[in-house]
């Protein structure tokens, strides 16, 4: 995220962090403005040891243990895009407040925001994915687009009575469940 951010200002754009206290320094240090969502990490990290994740457990005590912070990261994080004024949300999957936030901000920020992590993955792995293709199953190589034109399903892992499938997703995105 720190590598993007210092992109995005590079060329020109304004860029904010909304993350734990623990991390401003680290954020600042780099000339990155940053937006305190409050939580403690360390806790959420110690509740995923003591139970397995998503189990029944976790959940009670987690729900418990986090509520109020749950409901302080929503209004941090809205603020956060409210008061630096947004152009693009980047959600990362341990930020699913963004999510939430992002809905009101309308629909170009959700399809963009979806296009833009589509990339950042693609762009991680293509080198890694195209050298499988051509070395072990003797096929040329592609790239995010061809894939997307084929609609190549994508699957996200958790359960839709959890998190409903949004209803803007594509039709070849699916959430399929544990």
């Amino acid at each position: 995220m720190k590598s993007l951010a210092k992109r995005l200002i590079q060329d020109g754009h304004t860029v904010t962090i909304a993350s734990h206290p623990e991390y401003r320094p680290w954020v600042e240090s780099f000339g990155i403005r940053y937006k305190d969502v409050g939580g403690d990490p360390a806790a959420l990290m110690k509740l995923s040891v003591e139970h397995p994740f998503f189990s029944a457990g976790f959940f009670k005590e987690g729900l418990g243990r986090f509520r109020t912070w749950l409901d302080n990261l929503f209004i941090e994080s809205w603020m956060a895009c409210k008061e630096s004024e947004t152009e693009l949300l980047i959600e990362s999957p341990s930020t699913f407040a963004a999510f939430a936030s992002n809905i009101d901000l309308g629909p170009s920020y959700n399809l963009l925001s979806y296009s833009l992590f589509d990339n950042l993955i693609w762009r991680a792995m293509a080198g890694q994915v195209n050298r499988w293709r051509k070395e072990t199953l003797k096929i040329p190589s592609t790239s995010l687009e061809k894939m997307q034109a084929y609609k190549v399903p994508f699957v996200y892992n958790f359960s839709s009575v959890v998190v409903p499938k949004p209803l803007d997703w594509r039709d070849h995105v699916d959430v399929t469940g544990y």
